[in-house]
């Protein structure tokens, strides 16, 4: 049953249910399909609400909604398993919409039927595994937490697709990346090229993120060709509290003024401003700040914060052309600087 406390659309709730029921088979396949009414009787709920979780399902594959006909449960693995597409992705605050709208609508103009499903939410294991038996043509990850591969077969391995995927992984299937470690070194150059002499790098335990790995090597790398003073201070994942701050208070205290903070991503920037508040040091005067992603509000905080962008755009584009061409191969977007109040000495 529906959780009217539960922190997810009552929509949202009953679409997983229906669907629940139909990939266990309780759902006869051509027959018709639970109706607008019954779903009203059985949840509770809106007619609006029942029409939505109708409508997802329609939108997802599993159903075909016709005039006059009603809702009819239609077959996906029979007849169209070789244009199902997974499309699993995080979106807990990370995935941007904008980029998977645009790569569900370049698939389903190439005949393709993507499914998205959350891999993030608690019961996703369960889910996926029902998800498997549909036997896909394609399975797209994209996300920044680590998804559970050890429960893909070797055959499935061969359809996996990773998009922007930063965890270590062994699988032989395709790859489109942003160019992480051209961005890392975007990043540490400008800071030294403003005149930032002590550089600090905020990261988080990499040991299980092979583009991390490779950020923290090319910012090694360029400290030591440059001669210059640099050290990285490794954060938990989500520590952008109280906790934080005084991490990075003590940190620049150690540097001194004239310091670059590189910002594994936009976010950790807000925990530099306020341990730099507390210092009394001047951003970019005393303390200069570049993050990662260019989020949206990167240019609301004060000052405006530089940023490495990844066009999300471009990926989804690379995506849907490599899936038409059906071939294995990596394709790294290149990344872009941008440029704005909180760097900047010799600007």
């Amino acid at each position: 049953m529906i959780d009217r406390n539960k922190h997810m659309p009552l929509y949202w709730q009953i679409k997983e249910i229906l669907e629940k029921e139909i990939l266990s088979g309780k759902h006869t396949v051509g027959e018709a399909f639970i109706t607008e009414d019954a779903l009203i009787e059985r949840f509770g709920v809106s007619r609006v609400t029942a029409i939505k979780s109708l409508n997802i399902l329609a939108r997802e594959g599993y159903v075909k909604r016709q005039r006059m006909k009603g809702t009819i449960l239609v077959s996906r693995i029979k007849q169209q398993n070789d244009k199902i597409i997974l499309f699993l992705c995080q979106s807990k605050g990370h995935i941007i919409e904008a980029f998977a709208l645009r790569t569900i609508s370049g698939l389903s103009q190439s005949g393709f039927h993507p499914l998205v499903h959350d891999f993030s939410i608690d019961g996703f294991t369960e889910k996926f595994t029902h998800l498997l038996r549909l036997d896909p043509a394609y399975i797209l990850v994209y996300g920044k937490s680590s998804f559970p591969f050890e429960l893909l077969s070797d055959a499935d391995k061969e359809t996996v697709f990773l998009l922007n995927y930063e965890y270590d992984h062994k699988l032989p299937g395709a790859y489109v990346l942003s160019d992480y470690e051209k961005g890392a070194r975007l990043q540490i150059e400008h800071l030294l090229d403003c005149g930032y002499r002590n550089i600090l790098y905020l990261t988080y335990d990499f040991s299980d993120c092979i583009t991390e790995k490779k950020r923290v090597n090319v910012f090694n790398e360029v400290i030591d060709s440059r001669n210059y003073n640099g050290r990285y201070l490794i954060l938990e994942e989500n520590s952008e509290g109280e906790e934080g701050v005084i991490a990075v208070e003590r940190a620049l205290k150690k540097l001194g003024k004239g310091t670059g903070v590189i910002c594994q991503q936009d976010s950790r920037a807000r925990i530099v401003y306020k341990a730099a508040n507390r210092l009394r040091w001047n951003v970019p005067h005393d303390l200069g700040v570049i993050g990662y992603y260019n989020t949206p509000w990167s240019q609301a905080l004060i000052p405006s914060l530089s940023s490495v962008s990844i066009e999300e755009t471009m990926i989804a584009d690379e995506t849907v052309r490599v899936i038409n061409e059906g071939k294995r191969q990596e394709v790294y977007i290149e990344p872009k600087l941008i440029i704005r109040s909180s760097t900047g000495i010799n600007q």
